[in-house]
């Protein structure tokens, strides 16, 4: 590669006729907040109507609201703290948010996760999902806190109770980061992997996918070439 331009306003034009795959043909679908919204609900819509898990990584904290006209279709989330935030407010614009202090669109890094404040909007935000979708199978919102590990809030069909576990990242020396680019396309790919093609539990997953975005964190890549190896070790476990 000698010279590329990225223009992101390409993904503005996408639509879900243009897409080369059928949504309702599908077992799972990942979107990402880039797509117009209204090609996100419209393939939400078509997901939802046969059936389908759609996934939603949000890409940013602007974007992140795209989707929250749409949750109905959609099985899981996987914000930061700050895209989930954004995605409380847009949901709920009269809540003051209990008077949030971080109003900007770039966080401190060293500033640990607010995660009783994550637990409040990530109820709320899956109460949703369930109240407006056809509830048949599980709904999680997964917010990835960094070095603060993950929060998973999710509800099971026939659950009669939201359930809340925090998982702990894996350790990182710091001097080991590279970059953090990429980190949360990782998490999405890898729990996709381990909960759809793998069928582990939403926990081994969650687990899983902390995993490969520690990998990719210490990597200039934005996926780690270590992945393949994480992978097969993944395989190799299967019951």
């Amino acid at each position: 590669l000698v010279t590329s331009v990225a223009d992101m306003g390409i993904f503005e034009k996408i639509t879900a006729d243009q897409l080369s795959c059928q949504p309702s043909l599908q077992d799972f679908v990942i979107l990402e907040g880039n797509l117009p919204e209204s090609t996100i609900g419209e393939i939400c819509e078509i997901c939802k109507e046969n059936k389908v898990r759609v996934l939603y990584e949000p890409v940013s904290v602007a974007k992140s609201k795209r989707a929250v006209s749409h949750l109905a279709g959609i099985s899981y989330i996987t914000p930061n703290e700050m895209e989930l935030q954004a995605m409380y407010d847009s949901l709920f614009p009269e809540d003051s948010v209990l008077e949030r202090k971080v109003t900007a669109s770039v966080k401190d890094a060293d500033q640990p996760a607010d995660i009783k404040s994550c637990e409040e909007y990530s109820k709320k935000i899956l109460q949703e999902m369930v109240q407006l979708g056809e509830f048949s199978n599980e709904k999680a919102v997964l917010v990835t806190l960094g070095a603060d590990g993950v929060l998973c809030t999710y509800m099971r069909y026939g659950d009669n109770s939201i359930t809340v576990k925090h998982f702990n990242a894996n350790y990182v020396d710091p001097e080991a980061v590279k970059s953090v680019t990429g980190a949360g396309d990782t998490f999405a790919g890898a729990f996709t992997w381990a909960r759809v093609i793998e069928q582990k539990s939403l926990e081994s997953s969650v687990e899983f996918a902390i995993s490969a975005a520690a990998l990719t964190i210490q990597s200039e890549q934005a996926v780690s070439s270590s992945l393949p190896s994480l992978l097969q070790d993944a395989t190799t476990d299967r019951p």
